[in-house]
């Protein structure tokens, strides 16, 4: 796949076919929620069950999860 994405939480996404609402549906949040995370803008704020259900559909550990949040974290806004 040569197509470049701003992050691994937005590769990760798209390398399994999901969508953003897909994404929301999974950690019960909103879209928006999921647009801001994707933006830098805010970290998601998640229950135990939410990440566990992110981990499951995004087939990745809760490490990993976490190592992509860290570097959207570190990202400089645009």
């Amino acid at each position: 796949m040569t197509e470049k994405y701003r992050n691994a939480f937005v590769k990760r996404r798209k390398q399994l076919g999901l969508t953003q609402h897909d994404v929301a549906t999974a950690a019960r949040v909103r879209t928006r929620a999921v647009q801001d995370w994707e933006a830098g803008k805010h970290q998601p704020k998640l229950t135990a069950s939410g990440f566990a259900n992110l981990c499951r559909l995004l087939k990745c550990s809760i490490d990993e999860l976490a190592a992509d949040f860290e570097e959207l974290k570190q990202q400089p806004e645009n």
